[in-house]
């Protein structure tokens, strides 16, 4: 008796996808328009979203800006890390040079990821 032996080699198509961390996003900034304080300061209501595709907590977000006068970053820390929206206020120097300002807003999640900034207008008058 004689034993024949059968070799199958199979060949399959794999598609590779990429896996890993995604940065977090500021998905929308809104910046209502200054109002001048009887302080003398200019006074703006800032509203923030911000969310995580891997679920991952957001500690923090950075906020800066440029114009006729430099607004100096500003590291805030959001409450648990939690992805959602965030008023935010913001006082101007009443000696704030007129002119329009660009706020911009970048968020960090846990794992060290930085999002892209998004960045709204607003003007002093």
């Amino acid at each position: 008796m004689s034993r024949t032996s059968l070799s199958l080699v199979v060949f399959a198509a794999l598609t590779l996808t990429a896996c890993g961390n995604a940065p977090p996003s500021v998905d929308a900034l809104t910046v209502d328009t200054p109002v001048k304080g009887t302080d003398g300061n200019w006074s703006m209501n800032v509203t923030v979203t911000v969310s995580d595709p891997n679920v991952d907590k957001i500690p923090r977000i950075a906020i800066s800006g440029t114009g006729p006068a430099m607004i100096q970053a500003q590291s805030i820390s959001i409450p648990n890390g939690a992805a959602g929206t965030y008023p935010i206020k913001l006082t101007l120097v009443g000696t704030a040079p007129v002119g329009e300002y660009t706020l911009s807003v970048v968020a960090y999640d846990e794992p060290g990821l930085e999002s892209a900034a998004k960045t709204a207008k607003f003007s002093v008058q």
